[in-house]
């Protein structure tokens, strides 16, 4: 009888603690991969603004352990941003268009993102897709 209650004890502890640790693992590695998911390349859409700012193409980097984010205009040029920050899949950013202040915060969901921004001239929303990488 007494090596019966140290069986179950036994069973009943190993799958108890089992589950804890099984959770524990995978947390990070889901934490990393939904930041990492955001490098790349988005092709965007704005609604609200001047034909010229309409489309162009978002490069997100990681470099030296920091995100930074360029912007490719409609004439190909390439525009950097200021005051990045991520905090998981919302990325934040300002960027400056002919000396207008845009502030601008982002929503990644897979490979689509919304968002919204205001300038001085009003706010606008945004929407993008992830450009697959030629690779």
């Amino acid at each position: 009888m007494e090596k019966l209650k140290v069986l179950l004890f036994v069973c009943v502890s190993t799958l108890c603690f089992q589950p804890l640790t099984a959770n524990n693992a995978p947390i990070p590695d889901i934490m990393d991969r939904s930041m990492a998911d955001i490098v790349g390349s988005w092709a965007y859409d704005v609604q609200n603004v001047d034909p010229q700012y309409a489309k162009g193409i978002l490069h997100i980097e990681k470099e030296k352990g920091k995100y930074v984010l360029n912007i490719q205009g409609a004439e190909g040029s390439m525009i950097p941003t200021e005051e990045l920050t991520v905090d998981g899949s919302e990325v934040k950013f300002v960027v400056y268009v002919e000396g207008d202040r845009v502030s601008i915060t982002l929503n990644f969901d897979g490979d689509s993102f919304s968002g919204d921004g205001s300038s001085s001239s009003g706010p606008f929303t945004l929407s993008g897709k992830r450009i697959p990488d030629p690779k």
